[in-house]
């Protein structure tokens, strides 16, 4: 409680995205309900859009049957942003094509692909590649190169 003396209560910035949901919830509860939409850092923009890791996941997961490491790069070439999506070359997805299976999936990166300022690529790469964070040894899921 914020009524307590003897307790500090410190606020700080944990880096999560969420939104308030309106209206009821479908089970019948009426108390109001907050959806976690992800990590401040999963959010990044290339080519002039914004982009959503979590949203790149959950294709992965989803269409590719894949559930390993995912990462990715963006670096720049002259006025076009590089994308590149770093998988586990231990864990190939059974999906063939993923990078027209992301764009099937993820219009607005498919319209920046198309319009010629975003370039795309998906590489399995060795694990031992991912790059990480020094101290915990944490995968870094968007690194920005620019």
């Amino acid at each position: 409680s914020r009524q307590r003396e003897a307790v500090l209560i410190q606020r700080y910035d944990l880096g999560d995205l969420g939104r308030w949901v309106p209206g009821p919830c479908p089970c019948g509860r009426r108390t109001p309900r907050f959806e976690l939409m992800g990590r401040q850092g999963d959010v990044f923009r290339a080519s002039g859009t914004f982009f959503n890791f979590q949203k790149i996941e959950r294709l992965l997961m989803e269409d590719a049957h894949y559930a390993g490491e995912a990462q990715v790069l963006i670096r720049r070439e002259g006025l076009c942003d590089l994308l590149e999506l770093r998988l586990d070359a231990n864990l190939r997805p059974p999906v063939g094509d993923l990078r027209e299976l992301l764009l099937s999936g993820y219009p607005d990166m498919e319209e920046v692909v198309d319009e010629g300022t975003l370039k795309l690529s998906v590489r399995c790469i060795d694990p031992a590649d991912f790059l990480r964070t020094p101290g915990s040894g944490k995968l870094k899921r968007v690194v920005d190169q620019r």
